[in-house]
């Protein structure tokens, strides 16, 4: 809401019409500006925050186009598959899978449907290792178009846990087969003896 002051340097000649219309559209155009921006700063205020979240996230964040084409990738990405951003934007999706170059991820389809994906798979470093990873996917609108929001979390140490406990219950189970192994084998050397006692006791008894 504001106030426009329109003044003319000859007091003799009034104001008309032209310059009521010519005054209004001046203030239309002032009022636009000031709109547009409060819009264009509210605009770069949510573009800051969203780039704090992006860049500060824990998680891998890969933005594909609809093609596969990587768009954007945050610090913990690049650092987690080895790969600077100069040359991760040069590859697509598919490039960072187990096996280089493979064909498009099933999950691609998945998500042009519309769906939310939630998987577990490897990513291959720039060295050639694979690293295990939680993958969560997305399809989002942008600029009338649609790109896909990739998030990957290692979880090399979840499998690491995972792997001492399997080893530790296969130890465990061994270990109680033994004594049971053991306990069984006396227990039939047990049932012969009484088998063969109760046998001499018939022979002596008849």
């Amino acid at each position: 809401l504001g106030v426009m002051a329109v003044h003319r340097s000859s007091p003799d000649h009034s104001f008309d019409s032209a310059d009521l219309s010519l005054a209004q559209g001046i203030a239309d155009r002032a009022g636009q500006s000031i709109v547009n921006a409060r819009l264009l700063q509210a605009t770069r205020a949510a573009e800051a925050r969203f780039a704090v979240l992006f860049e500060g996230a824990a998680d891998g964040l890969l933005v594909v186009s609809e093609d596969g084409r990587y768009l954007d990738a945050n610090p913990a990405m690049t650092a987690m598959v080895g790969y600077s951003w100069e040359e991760l934007r040069q590859m697509r999706l598919g490039d960072l899978g187990p096996h280089r170059r493979a064909r498009t991820p099933a999950f691609l389809t998945r998500l042009l449907q519309g769906e939310l994906v939630n998987l577990e798979g490897e990513l291959r470093r720039h060295d050639g290792s694979l690293v295990p990873v939680e993958m969560h996917g997305s399809m989002l609108a942008h600029d009338g178009g649609r790109m896909m929001l990739l998030s990957f979390r290692d979880i090399s140490e979840r499998r690491a846990v995972e792997t001492q406990q399997r080893e530790f219950l296969a130890m465990v189970t061994h270990e109680l087969r033994n004594p049971l192994a053991a306990l069984l084998g006396w227990t039939q050397v047990l049932q012969r003896k009484s088998s063969q006692m109760r046998a001499a006791e018939i022979v002596v008894t008849q």
